[in-house]
């Protein structure tokens, strides 16, 4: 995954590159993808096609499983690998040991869903058991993050599902720190109502 100073700032990009030139090589790697999954994966569509594979690994990047359901993990994991990615994320704990023979990583482990969140301390019990069953598996696979959600509003009041949110992220940030792994804040768009671009109602 790219840092956000990768991406923002002028000076870190190598000589000769601009921020126009890395984001065409950006969308060439996202058609590439695209195009792997229109076809299915097979052992040889990497090794045919040169122009998939990342040669100077300057940004090490992820992708996520949902968007490239029905494959299975282990052809995702086959593709990343041949494409020359770092990661697949959002898996969850019980499918991080298939990430090692292809020698990946899990950018991002799955933990609760993000509609039923921490902005509601009836979930509060339910959402910190699965977080903490992702940190510990996270923690024992060498994962640096773990993913939580406000969860829907539900006619919760900003300052109310702050409050909340905020209760619920204090009784495993500990964990956490113990565990040497970030929980990290999912936001999301709730302004727009299509499908896995918008989420209306999500609170964060």
């Amino acid at each position: 995954m790219a840092s956000r100073k990768a991406i923002g700032s002028q000076e870190t990009l190598p000589p000769g590159c601009s921020r126009r030139t890395l984001l065409s090589g950006a969308v060439g790697a996202a058609a590439a993808i695209a195009g792997w999954h229109a076809a299915s994966p097979s052992a040889a569509a990497a090794d045919d096609a040169p122009a998939w594979k990342v040669e100077k690994d300057q940004i090490h990047s992820s992708i996520c499983r949902w968007c490239f359901n029905p494959h299975t993990i282990e052809e995702m994991c086959q593709a990343a690998q041949q494409i020359g990615l770092r990661s697949v994320e959002l898996l969850s704990p019980e499918e991080l040991p298939k990430l090692k023979p292809f020698g990946l990583t899990c950018a991002m482990v799955g933990s609760h869903g993000f509609v039923k969140g921490l902005n509601h301390t009836e979930n509060h019990e339910e959402c910190i058991a699965k977080i903490t069953h992702s940190l510990d598996a996270a923690a024992e696979h060498g994962c640096p993050n773990v993913i939580t959600f406000s969860g829907m509003r539900k006619g919760l009041s900003n300052e109310e599902g702050i409050k909340n949110t905020v209760a619920g992220i204090k009784k495993v940030i500990g964990h956490a720190e113990k565990k040497g792994v970030n929980l990290a804040f999912e936001v999301l768009n709730s302004r727009v109502n299509v499908e896995m671009k918008g989420h209306p109602d999500y609170q964060g």
